[in-house]
Order: C-alpha cells, then sequence, then structure tokens
C-alpha cells in the first residue's frame, strides 16, 4: 500500500494545489502589509527636521538630555507612541552625572546636578511639553528643541553655568 494519494485521485491533488495557493495568497497579503505598515512607520521613527511632537518627560537625566514618550500621530484608529524614547536638547552641553560621585569632580559633579534640577522643574512643573525632532544624533539619542507652554528650555539651558559651554 503506497502512502501517497493514487495515481487516479486528480480530486486530492486539485484540494492540496488549491491549499498551497491560498496559503501563498496568504503570504503576499501579510508580506505586503507589512511593507505597508513598515513604509508609514518608517517617517515616524526618523522625523523630519522641524517635526514638533507632543511629548510625555518621564526622566531628566542631565541639563542636556531626557527620556519621554513621544506621540507620533494615529495610523488608522491607532495611536502611536514611542516609549522611552532619549532626547538630547539642541546645542546644550551639561555636565554629565557619574553613578560613581568618586569618579567625578565635586565642583563638576554640583553644577551636573544643578542643571538637571533645574530642567526637571522646568518639564515636570509643565501641564504640556512638545519637542522640535531632529535627525537621530549621537548616544542613541534624537537630538530636540525642548519647549513647554511657556519656555523654549534649551534656551532657558544655555543661560545655566555650563548649558552653553562648547557650542560655537
Amino acid at each position: 500500500m503506497s502512502n501517497g494519494p493514487p495515481d487516479h485521485d486528480h480530486d486530492y491533488i486539485a484540494k492540496a494545489m488549491v491549499k498551497i495557493v491560498a496559503l501563498m495568497i496568504g503570504i503576499l497579503i501579510v508580506i505586503a502589509g507589512c511593507q505597508h505598515i513598515h513604509g508609514a512607520l518608517a517617517a515616524y521613527t526618523q522625523p523630519e527636521a522641524n517635526d514638533v511632537r507632543e511629548i510625555v518627560v518621564t526622566k531628566v537625566h542631565d541639563g542636556d538630555t531626557i527620556t519621554a514618550d513621544v506621540y507620533m500621530g494615529a495610523l488608522g484608529g491607532t495611536e502611536i507612541v514611542l516609549r522611552g524614547v532619549r532626547l538630547r536638547l539642541k546645542d546644550v552641553s551639561a555636565f554629565e552625572i557619574l553613578d560613581d560621585p568618586n569618579k567625578q569632580d565635586a565642583q563638576e559633579r554640583a553644577t551636573g546636578i544643578m542643571e538637571r534640577d533645574a530642567l526637571a522643574k522646568m518639564l515636570f512643573g509643565a501641564k504640556h511639553v512638545t519637542a522640535r525632532l531632529y535627525r537621530h544624533g549621537t548616544f542613541d539619542r534624537h537630538d530636540a528643541d525642548i519647549f513647554t507652554e511657556t519656555l523654549n528650555c534649551n534656551a532657558q539651558m544655555r543661560t545655566y553655568p555650563q548649558g552653553g559651554r562648547g557650542i560655537k
């Protein structure tokens, strides 16, 4: 007895062919849908210059780097939010705050903490925060101009002792 279909069972072969064709069509539809969605999302993950987005600040790392949830708009009826995006305040240069205070000059650390706290007060005290996003920058961060309803945070941070150091 043979394991395959008998040679005269054309109905079995036709049914198998229909299943294979249906599977191939399904795969093509999925691939086409993924390419369409990927193309639509590509614009969201790499914003154009001067693209302003609403953000919710979740962490202030220092005087020039924050983490935020970035509202990218909607695709169909689904709102798109990029969570945990690191943003660097464009044209602001603040002291880093090292985890180990023994590895950092005390005055530099104190200045860094003061800058971080000033930025945190601006952002966490605001009702509405937006970011003008630029191309992907260094250290896995997007450069951004950050605004509250009353402040240009970048301009404000450049007035702090080290906020504008090294900026041309």
